[in-house]
């Protein structure tokens, strides 16, 4: 199964929360780019971007994305292991 190249759930609950994309990519310590990349489902999210999405969004990833993109969320039965870094904080 490959990437879906579609728009992700994930660009609702941004636009929900009224998030611009520059807070997200802040949250997530990645680029504006990379979060457009993430909401039209070009690209698997890392560890630190589940971790960080997770935070901010208050939802778990699988309502954020596709199956196919979190093919390796799960790997060998555990999670990726916790970044460390509080994405729960938004710069306005």
């Amino acid at each position: 199964m490959g990437l879906p190249f579609r728009r992700q759930p994930l660009g609702n609950h941004i636009g929900a929360r009224e998030f611009t994309h520059k807070q997200v990519a802040r949250a997530l310590g990645c680029s504006v780019p990379r979060v457009n990349v993430l909401i039209s489902g070009r690209s698997y999210p890392t560890a630190h971007e589940i971790d960080a999405l997770e935070g901010l969004i208050g939802l778990p990833v699988q309502t954020m994305f596709e199956p196919a993109l979190l093919k390796y969320f799960n790997v060998n039965g555990s999670r990726f292991s916790r970044s460390g870094r509080d994405a729960r904080t938004v710069e306005q």
